[in-house]
């Protein structure tokens, strides 16, 4: 089969207008919004599995500061299986904590509850021989036998985003996040009933703080039991499926789309059946794809995985003659032989979405040409 070379394909569809995709009115996953007003992140959602990440990946030990509000419950912070909870939506006053290394949880009464609508900060310490959780300059929790304690050789190997966010209808309101990387000091003080928020602050020696604004965080997957970590950070396990970015205006086939991604596991482009998967967990070193006209047709070819840490140009082409694949101007998949193009009078419409199913991604265009 004669091939045509990618500039060719990309020079026969240029000249059809370009409709510019508005991300932020692309419809956002079903569980949760999250938006910029101002310098403030508002989250809100109606489950607990997702929340804003860092992209840069953390090691043990660390520290974590947030000035942040709730107008009900839940504020939820994130390390790897770690996680801190106040206000928490089953008993407000109890205090929240899951182990980073194993996700065990415990329990605190009486130490979890802050005044809602008002700006707190909160800091959280992970350091090699105690953890700590100082809110408004009051010390909520302090001890000394947490599993990754125990467990010091393998939690100092972690490489994990952190996060924040809300859960279970809440709404919680970012002005600041901030993440710094700590010296491994041990526990200074003689007992836990001497040490106050102040001298428990200035102990600590930072090597490395950085301050995260909006264009710094992503929408994240909460890790499940099968995610992993690498030299390189997480991988996250499988995501649902409705963790999507969904484009509300219905196009008409055949149909271009340029994307502009990065992506730190598996990206999905759909249009109507039609479904392209970048890197799965799966489909890693191959190209995963559905037919746009018929549910149910499945095809693979090879091709090497999207590097995490560079943008990538992506075209779709689903022409009536042909189906182009083009990522970073190089011909992945042609082919003239899909449902699609056997039906040439079949009638394809559909609205155009972008997902993630492990790990995290960051869209910066999406252009849609309706072709003839």
């Amino acid at each position: 089969m004669n091939i045509p070379t990618p500039s060719a394909l990309l020079e026969q569809t240029d000249s059809f207008p370009q409709q510019q995709v508005d991300l932020s009115r692309m419809t956002k996953p079903p569980h949760s919004t999250f938006e910029v007003s101002g310098k403030h992140w508002i989250s809100f959602c109606s489950n607990d599995n997702e929340y804003l990440c860092t992209k840069k990946a953390f090691s043990l030990p660390l520290m974590i500061r947030t000035r942040v509000k709730t107008d009900h419950q839940n504020i939820r912070l994130y390390y790897h299986r770690g996680e801190v909870i106040l206000n928490w939506e089953c008993n407000e006053p109890e205090l929240r904590y899951h182990d980073p290394l194993t996700g065990n949880n415990n329990g605190y009464n009486g130490r979890g509850k802050i005044a809602e609508n008002q700006w707190h900060d909160i800091t959280w310490i992970l350091q090699k021989e105690y953890m700590a959780i100082v809110v408004d300059g009051e010390i909520r929790y302090c001890g000394i036998d947490s599993d990754y304690h125990h467990q010091w050789d393998k939690a100092s190997s972690l490489r994990a985003g952190a996060g924040v966010g809300s859960a279970w209808n809440s709404t919680v309101t970012v002005e600041s996040f901030a993440v710094a990387s700590l010296s491994p000091t041990p526990f200074p003080w003689g007992s836990l009933g001497s040490v106050t928020a102040e001298a428990l602050l200035s102990s600590l020696t930072i090597q490395n703080e950085q301050t995260f604004s909006s264009m710094d965080m992503e929408l994240a997957v909460k890790p499940l039991d099968q995610s992993v970590i690498t030299e390189t950070g997480m991988q996250m396990g499988f995501a649902p499926d409705e963790f999507l970015l969904e484009d509300p205006i219905v196009h008409t086939a055949p149909i271009r789309i340029d994307a502009r991604v990065q992506t730190q596991g598996g990206l999905r482009i759909f249009y109507n059946y039609g479904m392209l998967v970048f890197g799965d967990m799966w489909y890693r070193e191959y190209l995963h794809y559905t037919d746009p006209l018929i549910a149910g047709h499945h095809y693979d070819c090879s091709m090497p995985p999207l590097s995490p840490d560079d943008f990538h140009d992506i075209t779709w082409i689903i022409h009536r003659e042909y189906w182009a694949v083009i990522v970073d101007g190089n011909m992945v998949l042609y082919r003239k032989d899909m449902p699609y193009q056997q039906q040439p009078d079949a009638s394809l419409s559909g609205k155009l979405t972008v997902g993630v199913s492990c790990g995290t991604i960051t869209v910066s265009r999406l252009t849609v040409r309706e072709l003839i």
